[in-house]
């Protein structure tokens, strides 16, 4: 039985993470029995947005390689499902493209993994390649910067959570259920999250005005990947002689009223730079029994 907010990981074709919208078959304790469809939200192909759709999952993969998680905690897993319902698009098969789940809804998650994505000067600024340089390096550490966009990602659940680079399946679910987390910790107090989150803006590093022009030739290929997508842009805070737990200490008394370190305020599948996450990465993180989330199938 799959509940809203769980995450799903196919490992074959390509190693893909989704994020279960709607259980509908899988809400049953027969499911394997009756039916496969579900609603997930994802970003499908290389070139297509972060949305919502129903699939098959017999269909989309017959020898059904697929894991399932869930927070240990279920308001987070609520919140996590509540924030990606607000970014993702809803794919409508009988129109060309996609629509917004609502009416009139605008700036919507834009979803750049594209294996091309270059402007007239030949430089590449998908975030896709700078989460294709961490592949295979291990967990992309939990800094300042990672701290700084748990909370900006927390306190933009009114707007879109990518509007001009967009995201990856895999960054946008972890994104999800890091927000959930302060979310959780704040009691849903959108305010107290607001604070928070503007101590950190007002005490992170400035960012190199000219990182989507520099660039550095990177892969077999020797695409240009402008800095601005890689994780050496991480501009980290301005008093680098402060921690990551410092700073987590410092805003988490906004929130609740207790000082929590890193390791206090995200169970440790979460404790990853989610920009730069991928699927292989954040599918070992979730698989110890202490991760803060339990196996599902």
């Amino acid at each position: 039985m799959l509940l809203k907010g769980d995450i799903l990981f196919r490992k074959q074709p390509f190693h893909h993470t989704m994020m279960v919208m709607e259980p509908m078959d899988f809400a049953k304790s027969d499911w394997y029995k009756e039916g496969k469809d579900i609603e997930i939200v994802h970003a499908a192909s290389i070139d297509s947005h972060v949305y919502r759709e129903v699939i098959d999952l017999e269909a989309s993969d017959p020898i059904q390689r697929f894991t399932a998680y869930r927070s240990n905690d279920d308001t987070v897993s609520r919140s996590a499902f509540g924030y990606a319902n607000v970014w993702a698009w809803t794919r409508n098969m009988k129109a060309k493209g996609l629509k917004t789940v609502r009416d009139k809804a605008q700036k919507k998650t834009p979803y750049s993994y594209k294996p091309v994505d270059k402007e007239q000067d030949g430089i590449a600024r998908s975030r896709y390649y700078g989460i294709q340089e961490m592949k295979g390096t291990g967990n992309p550490p939990f800094e300042f910067d990672a701290l700084y966009r748990a909370f900006k990602w927390a306190n933009r659940g009114r707007h879109a959570f990518s509007p001009n680079r967009g995201t990856t399946c895999c960054a946008f679910i972890t994104a999800c259920h890091q927000a959930a987390v302060v979310d959780t910790l704040a009691g849903g107090n959108y305010m107290k999250v607001a604070r928070a989150f503007k101590f950190l803006e007002e005490v992170r590093g400035q960012k190199d005005p000219d990182r989507f022009k520099k660039f550095e030739p990177l892969g077999p290929k020797s695409v240009k990947v402008a800095l601005g997508v890689r994780r050496l842009a991480n501009p980290g805070s301005l008093y680098p002689e402060f921690s990551v737990d410092d700073y987590c200490m410092y805003v988490t008394d906004i929130l609740c009223g207790e000082r929590l370190t890193v390791a206090e305020t995200f169970p440790p599948a979460l404790i990853v730079d989610a920009k730069f996450n991928y699927s292989a990465n954040f599918e070992q993180m979730l698989a110890p029994r202490d991760s803060g989330y339990q196996r599902l199938f």
